[in-house]
């Protein structure tokens, strides 16, 4: 490598520094990084000396590319633990990935408007009307939701205005509210995604507006949803406080601590015009539909240098021998603890990783979530399809062809969307 390649390259890592060094230390005003204060300042003393180590191989002429980058990407790693916040991701699901696996019951409703849902004309929504009456579907999830409690309370305000003419200013106006409650687990929805579908006739109006308020977060319902852990039974994912009605005692009850609001407006017209909408998630159909990026997660910038070494672990991180402070010292402050069986927690940390941890002490697995930007030692990704996998890892999996998740001898396993692309990757001891 050139010499002058090398010194530009080392002006970017100093730029990458100075930046890294404005960041507030402990008991400073800002964002402060989720490590220890000694930690931290041990944390700059190894980016300068890695800075001081490049110059001295620049000046020697020393071929350097492969050790620059590492050193560069390091540079980030080191404060991974400021890098992901709590900030209540909202994504569009694919159609083809979020649909429940019988699809018989939505269907029937579907063919009333002529759709097949399991061939939607685009990937995120279904929005289309026939004999004044509107159909729509499509599906979302949350990411990112660590918060003090594992669950999310969403609350709805469903507005239906009923106009008899054109120009009609006083249609008639029913509200209604419901209040539900979702489990999560790693920072999202435990069970899948969350989905949304209707079918609105016009009922003898001329026009028909229905518009629903959303608003989802973390937080309680006083005397009926409240403390750290799930409220209600252990077996269940789900509750529903309160179905739609008009009373809104349970809706304005809800005191959310932290939370996101979007909004769905569904109209339809005599002369068979309509539109379904959705502000937040860029959509107002028939006319604009999602862009496809609405469906893809937020990646922590601190994941995307990462390497997992299948049948060992990350970051210097062993599977079977590292201990609970060791990971600490990798990764940081956990995010969120959730307890996975009798003996052992899943422990989330920043950089889309979440470990498996026994009780004793010991790393039993290492798994990816959505906001995990890295890939395997063979170059494997979130999104790579199952000829992809196949062909980095050179072998059959020990599962059938289309189970959902496939595992290796050599110690990982890929988990897929019902679309076929890896979704998970999980790091386990090699058989």
């Amino acid at each position: 490598m050139g010499t002058g390649v090398a010194r530009s390259r080392l002006a970017h890592a100093r730029a990458l520094l100075a930046l890294i060094l404005a960041l507030p230390l402990p008991g400073e005003p800002g964002d402060t990084p989720r490590m220890p204060a000694r930690s931290f300042r041990d944390a700059l003393g190894s980016v300068r000396r890695r800075i001081d180590w490049t110059r001295d191989i620049v000046a020697r002429k020393e071929t350097c590319n492969a050790m620059l980058k590492a050193g560069i990407a390091s540079l980030f790693l080191l404060f991974a633990g400021a890098s992901e916040k709590a900030t209540l991701e909202l994504r569009l699901v694919p159609i083809a990935d979020g649909l429940p696996a019988d699809t018989a019951k939505l269907q029937q409703v579907a063919s009333s408007v002529g759709v097949d849902v399991t061939e939607p004309d685009h990937p995120l929504v279904i929005a289309a009307c026939r004999d004044g009456t509107v159909f729509f579907l499509f599906c979302k999830t949350v990411d990112n939701a660590f918060g003090d409690r594992p669950y999310l309370i969403q609350r709805i305000k469903k507005t239906v205005k009923e106009y008899d003419e054109e120009g009609d200013s006083e249609p008639r106006t029913t509200v209604t509210y419901q209040v539900e409650v979702f489990k999560t687990i790693c920072g999202t929805v435990k069970g899948g995604g969350d989905e949304h579908y209707g079918r609105y006739g016009l009922s003898g109006c001329h026009r028909r507006e229905i518009t629903k308020e959303y608003e989802i977060g973390f937080g309680e319902v006083p005397g009926q949803c409240t403390g750290r852990d799930w409220p209600f039974s252990a077996t269940s994912l789900y509750k529903l406080l309160e179905p739609y009605g008009p009373d809104p005692t349970t809706y304005e009850r809800v005191r959310f601590s932290n939370s996101r609001k979007w909004s769905l407006s569904v109209t339809l017209a005599e002369d068979g015009s309509f539109s379904v909408r959705s502000p937040e998630f860029g959509f107002d159909l028939p006319e604009t539909p999602p862009k496809e990026s609405m469906a893809e997660p937020w990646i922590d910038p601190a994941s995307r240098s990462l390497v997992l070494n299948e049948g060992a672990g990350v970051l210097g991180l062993e599977i079977g021998r590292s201990r609970e402070p060791d990971i600490r010292r990798k990764l940081g402050d956990p995010l969120d603890t959730t307890r996975a069986g009798e003996a052992a927690s899943n422990v989330s940390y920043t950089g889309g990783l979440t470990c498996n941890v026994y009780d004793e002490g010991a790393l039993n697995t290492i798994m990816t979530r959505p906001s995990f930007g890295g890939r395997t030692s063979r170059g494997i990704r979130h999104g790579a399809t199952r000829a992809e996998v196949l062909e980095a890892y050179g072998s059959k999996p020990n599962n059938d062809p289309d189970a959902p998740f496939w595992s290796f001898d050599c110690g990982v396993s890929f988990w897929f969307t019902r679309s076929g692309r890896v979704e998970k990757i999980v790091l386990t001891a090699p058989d």
